[in-house]
């Protein structure tokens, strides 16, 4: 927020969702969430958007598209790791990056990154 104006953004896919076998009471938790997430970034003044794109494979485009609209420079997430989730933040990163928009991931969800730690053996 230091670096200038500041929207924070947060993607509902429900259709990979169920895939990933996502019941109806995990889905009210994080629309839960979500409203508290928006009052809390309400009161630092930062707008929350929320893009409701169906499946994983759409979010390069629907961000890209906001990005361009907001006129924005820089993007940041937090990394997921699961291997569609990491599909999924590799093609935005490739679409943003593309489009001139920098990326920064952050790994916090973590003490130690995933694929850090390695055996003797690589």
């Amino acid at each position: 927020m230091a670096a200038g104006p500041t929207v924070a953004v947060f993607v509902i896919s429900a259709a990979q969702w169920r895939d990933h076998d996502m019941g109806d009471h995990r889905l009210a938790f994080q629309l839960r969430a979500l409203r508290a997430l928006r009052d809390a970034l309400d009161a630092l003044n930062v707008p929350l958007k929320v893009l409701d794109v169906p499946r994983f494979d759409d979010v390069p485009g629907a961000l890209l598209t906001l990005a361009s609209d907001l006129q924005v420079q820089s993007v940041h997430w937090t990394a997921e790791y699961p291997l569609n989730e990491r599909r999924r933040d590799r093609a935005v990163a490739a679409a943003l990056a593309e489009a001139g928009v920098t990326v920064h991931e952050a790994h916090d969800d973590v003490v130690v990154q995933p694929g850090t730690v390695l055996t003797q053996a690589g």
